[in-house]
């Protein structure tokens, strides 16, 4: 976890890695739920990569049917894809 104050309140960055059923997404549940217990004023926001690929996916446009072909060809999603999805998200 990362933890910054550079320009006022206290901002804080976590990231799990890790193959399918580990549960990421449990533990980033149970992570925003006890962050916002502890400050019920500030805001969690959780990016799930995973979901962002496979909806941009579904979409019948230049990028969606680039995602659709790595993922059926059973490939790891290249960083600057991932980028360009959640930019375009």
């Amino acid at each position: 976890m990362r933890c910054s104050d550079e320009t006022g309140p206290l901002r804080a960055q976590s990231s799990s890695l890790g193959s399918r059923v580990l549960g990421k997404g449990t533990q980033a549940d149970l992570l925003a739920r006890h962050l916002t217990a502890l400050d019920p004023t500030r805001g969690v926001l959780r990016v799930e990569q995973g979901a962002l690929l496979r909806a941009r996916a579904s979409h019948n446009d230049e990028l969606g049917r680039r995602v659709t072909a790595i993922i059926t060809a059973g490939k790891l999603v290249p960083n600057f894809v991932a980028t360009t999805v959640l930019a375009n998200t």
